[in-house]
C-alpha cells in the first residue's frame, strides 16, 4: 500500500472527516478512495489540494516522518 494513501486516510480519520467531504470540489470520492487504497497515484496539484483541505504541510505528505510512517503502517 502507498504511504501518501495512508498518510491521507489516517489524517482524514483522526480530523473526522469522510471520503466525500475531503474530496469535494478536488476529486471524485471513488478516485480519493483509490489514491488511499494505492491504486491510483495523485498528481502533485491534487496532493496539494488535500493537504490544503486537511490543514497539513504539504511535506507532511510528500516526505513524512520516520516514526510516522511507522505508525501508518503498524494500522
Amino acid at each position: 500500500m502507498d504511504l501518501i494513501g495512508l498518510r491521507i486516510r489516517n489524517i482524514r480519520k483522526l480530523q473526522q472527516l469522510t471520503l466525500k467531504e475531503t474530496a469535494k470540489g478536488i476529486i471524485s470520492v471513488p478516485y480519493l478512495a483509490n489514491i488511499e487504497n494505492g491504486v491510483k497515484v495523485a498528481s502533485f496539484e491534487t496532493l496539494m489540494h488535500i493537504a490544503k483541505r486537511l490543514e497539513i504541510p504539504e511535506e507532511a505528505l510528500l516526505l513524512g516522518h520516520e516514526d510516522l510512517n511507522k505508525e501508518l503502517l503498524q494500522e
